[in-house]
């Protein structure tokens, strides 16, 4: 007992060593914004589907949307530092949008457009006509995309134009078959599947969300490398496991950050909250581009897979048949939002 009660203090120190050193690397693909502009957990529970967007619109979460407004912004952004700049300033423009929307042409609005030229010019070299010609297309696609009378009222989701169409393609699975070899744990996967253990059984247990926040954290940088480096010893395309593995992370957020109805950790997991997750969190929290989705649902039986083969879990068997069950509703919702 003494020495397990060790050995998870030894795993505690080195969770908050890594988050105290750790640099910020995530992609922006969770659509995450500051703690006061987050809605209560109630509008979070709200359903995408409970208004049907007019024709020609789909529907998306008020932080997927500002994300949306903003990937002009995002394309001129080069590096780290200037995407988390590109981010910051693209609540200024969505603001300003809204407000010249509303007609406040006050000392506010002046003043907000003295903000957006500077950081313009700042962070992208623009001088001042530039500026104002960017400023004003970003005016105009806040328009474009979110006409205000057909916006749903008092909902924590906004319509959005489809001003592009893609094909939804499920992945061939002919492409996604393993080898059966087992590929053998180093020391850092049983490190990770250490932790893991740990985590799982602080969600089983109800544990405060700050108890468990580093942890899962530390655990959503590192396992994906994890992931895609079994993918890869199990003859699986680099392509794809690169892909697959970049997928774990918002799982991982589901799983441990998020309240459930029904009892869920990443050992046991109710068909309510697959279905959850694919209907409704994973198109509210993430943002890639809309072909992509067809990723999670092979991502996460491979993944289920992993989980098996380190005994982690005693079968992927149910995983894999909740998944294959859910699937075709889902890409039907796909077909439905972007196509």
């Amino acid at each position: 007992m003494a020495k397990n009660k060790n050995k998870k203090r030894n795993i505690a120190k080195r969770i908050r060593r890594a988050g105290e050193n750790r640099k910020v690397k995530r992609k922006l693909t969770l659509a995450k914004l500051k703690k006061d502009q987050q809605r209560s957990a109630s509008s979070e529970k709200a359903s995408l589907s409970a208004e049907p967007p007019p024709d020609g619109f789909r529907t998306i979460s008020t932080n997927q949307a500002i994300l949306e407004y903003a990937r002009p912004l995002m394309e001129k952004a080069e590096g780290e530092e200037n995407i988390k700049g590109a981010m910051q300033a693209a609540m200024v423009f969505w603001n300003y949008s809204i407000a010249a929307k509303e007609g406040n042409i006050g000392t506010m609005l002046a003043d907000m457009e003295k903000k957006i030229l500077k950081a313009l010019r700042d962070s992208f070299h623009m001088d001042e006509a530039s500026g104002k010609d960017f400023l004003e297309m970003m005016v105009a696609r806040y328009d474009y995309l979110f006409p205000r009378d057909i916006q749903p009222r008092e909902a924590p989701f906004m319509f959005i134009r489809k001003d592009v169409a893609y094909l939804i393609r499920p992945v061939d699975a002919s492409r996604i078959q393993l080898n059966q070899d087992v590929v053998v744990a180093d020391d850092e996967d049983r490190m990770l599947f250490q932790e893991l253990q740990w985590l799982d059984e602080l969600a089983v247990m109800n544990a405060d969300f700050e108890n468990i926040d580093a942890l899962l954290s530390s655990l959503k940088d590192r396992f994906p490398a994890a992931f895609q480096k079994w993918l890869i010893a199990k003859g699986l395309a680099k392509e794809f496991a690169i892909e697959f593995s970049t997928c774990l992370s918002i799982w991982f957020d589901f799983i441990y950050a998020y309240e459930h109805d029904e009892d869920t950790s990443l050992v046991s997991v109710p068909a309510s909250s697959w279905f959850e997750f694919f209907h409704e969190f994973l198109l509210r929290k993430t943002v890639v581009k809309p072909p992509l989705y067809v990723h999670w649902p092979p991502a996460l039986k491979l993944f289920y897979q992993y989980l098996h083969e380190r005994n982690f879990v005693k079968s992927a068997h149910e995983a894999v048949r909740f998944i294959q069950d859910i699937e075709p509703g889902f890409y039907d919702l796909l077909r439905k939002q972007f196509s």
